[in-house]
């Protein structure tokens, strides 16, 4: 009888471990949070330090976007470090540069990968090309998080960055 108490009691401790570790690791992603913050702000609106944000395409408020030539595309005001700048959310990396459609105010994550380019002085953007065509007449909402640092000394965004368009 005694063995069987102390099972149950390892038991018990067993599974109440395993639900502070499964509530710990649920109860927030820090992706979703970021993409969910009220303090995002429009491309070029950051007053906070760090790295910025300075103009997207398509601009906040586009319609009639074309569904063709999908790419979604943010430009920086400093050279940024590629490998944190990512589309897809893996333990080590965190969600950076995301693309989801809105319906009634929900929207949902649109898979595709991000590419950076930094030509010094010339070009420093970051592209999201959707893995597939995007819908017609459909609203869409693009997010930067802080998430993304600078190259090469690491500084995280100043702010989220939010813009939203719509398609032809």
């Amino acid at each position: 009888m005694k063995r069987f108490k102390a099972q149950k009691n390892y038991f018990a401790l067993v599974m109440l471990i395993m639900g502070v570790l499964f509530i710990a690791g649920c109860a927030g992603s820090d992706e979703l949070a970021l993409l969910e913050a009220h303090d995002n702000v429009l491309p070029g609106a950051c007053t906070a330090a760090g790295p910025q944000v300075t103009t997207s395409i398509p601009l906040n408020g586009a319609t009639g976007v074309s569904t063709s030539s999908p790419a979604i595309t943010a430009f920086f005001d400093t050279q940024m470090d590629p490998a944190t700048i990512v589309s897809t959310a893996v333990p080590e990396d965190p969600l950076t540069f995301v693309l989801y459609y809105m319906v009634e105010g929900v929207g949902t994550i649109v898979p595709g990968t991000v590419t950076y380019t930094y030509t010094l002085g010339v070009l420093n953007y970051a592209e999201f090309t959707p893995a597939n065509h995007l819908s017609t007449d459909q609203d869409y909402e693009a997010v930067i998080t802080t998430f993304a640092k600078s190259y090469p000394d690491n500084t995280e965004l100043g702010c989220n960055y939010k813009w939203a368009f719509k398609t032809l």
